[in-house]
């Protein structure tokens, strides 16, 4: 480590050892240049296919309609509803508009939502540092229609993935519940306003970053695939990669590995969310103080949440 300006920075390796690991870097280029380009290229392309097919109209919109969602502040005039959340949650009852949010638009809006609402001194950081994880599940027209559907061929799997998945996110939240809100904010919410020119703006900035990680973590995950398909770890691998392509490896291989595990598989999936998920999350926090340190163990644990529960539901409908 050297120091420049009071600042530490990594040193670059230096001598035989700095040389070797500069050859073995152009090498390894060169090898994925030549051996893996094809395919990567064909991945990329089908990657790009599902972003302006399926991710952008599903993301685009919903971002703006979120901002709009968290203007308006309605769901707090729902009765009993803010109040429930709350004692549920553990989170200042104006949290609720990020939680409907995700739950009817799916990731990553629920956790735009989240971030919108600590700017505006709503809810608490602690509050913002669980919601991210809880509000960020996919939506209902995701999981019926794309997975239960469209890679399973079945309305009824698609139903007992959405219940798993909705039944998971309030037990995750007794669980890491914490000490709960210390006090409500719900009456800054008149001063929320609308910003139809900064949404638009803000929505197509974030939908682009979103395709960015899809695309690549869906090349990642394709030549995974292509490679180490036959470890008895790759169902690990590929459900935390990336949720898509997780559900639709679990869909396939449902007659081989049977019709309990590849119900768990893309139950936990769906609960999880993957890497690529997280990361796209991530892009709706810079420039705020949330942290992401309790994100992977929430989600983590909702993700077996959600298995077990898919499990049982399946088991009771056979």
């Amino acid at each position: 480590m050297t120091k420049t300006k009071g600042n530490r920075r990594a040193a670059l390796p230096t001598g035989i050892f700095g040389a070797v690991l500069s050859v073995g870097a152009l090498v390894l280029t060169a090898l994925v240049s030549v051996y893996l380009s094809p395919k990567t290229k064909s991945l990329v392309e089908a990657a790009l296919k599902m972003c302006g097919g399926e991710v952008v109209p599903a993301v685009f919109p919903f971002l703006i309609l979120a901002d709009l969602y968290i203007a308006v502040g309605y769901p707090e005039r729902i009765p009993l509803l803010p109040s429930v959340f709350r004692a549920v949650y553990g989170i200042e009852r104006a949290g609720v508009r990020a939680l409907i949010s995700g739950a009817l638009s799916g990731f990553p809006v629920g956790v735009r939502a989240t971030a919108e609402l600590y700017r505006g001194g709503l809810i608490s950081r602690e509050s913002a540092e669980r919601l991210i994880a809880l509000s960020n599940i996919p939506s209902p027209a995701f999981v019926t229609a794309a997975v239960g559907l469209g890679m399973f061929g079945s309305a009824e799997v698609g139903r007992i993935l959405l219940l798993s998945v909705l039944f998971s996110s309030p037990i995750c939240a007794l669980i890491f519940r914490g000490k709960g809100a210390k006090e409500d904010n719900v009456g800054n919410i008149s001063g929320q306003k609308f910003d139809i020119v900064e949404s638009i703006r803000n929505a197509g900035l974030g939908t682009v970053s979103i395709c960015a990680f899809v695309v690549s973590f869906a090349t990642v995950a394709g030549i995974a695939s292509e490679y180490l398909s036959g470890l008895p770890i790759f169902p690990f691998i590929v459900s935390v990669l990336e949720v898509t392509g997780a559900a639709s490896y679990f869909a396939a291989e449902s007659a081989k590995i049977g019709a309990y595990a590849a119900i768990f598989g893309a139950a936990f999936s769906l609960g999880f969310g993957g890497l690529s998920v997280m990361l796209q999350s991530a892009v709706f926090l810079r420039g705020t103080d949330i942290s992401m340190k309790k994100y992977i163990p929430i989600k983590l644990t909702e993700g077996l949440l959600s298995g077990v529960f898919a499990i049982l539901f399946y088991s009771v409908t056979k």
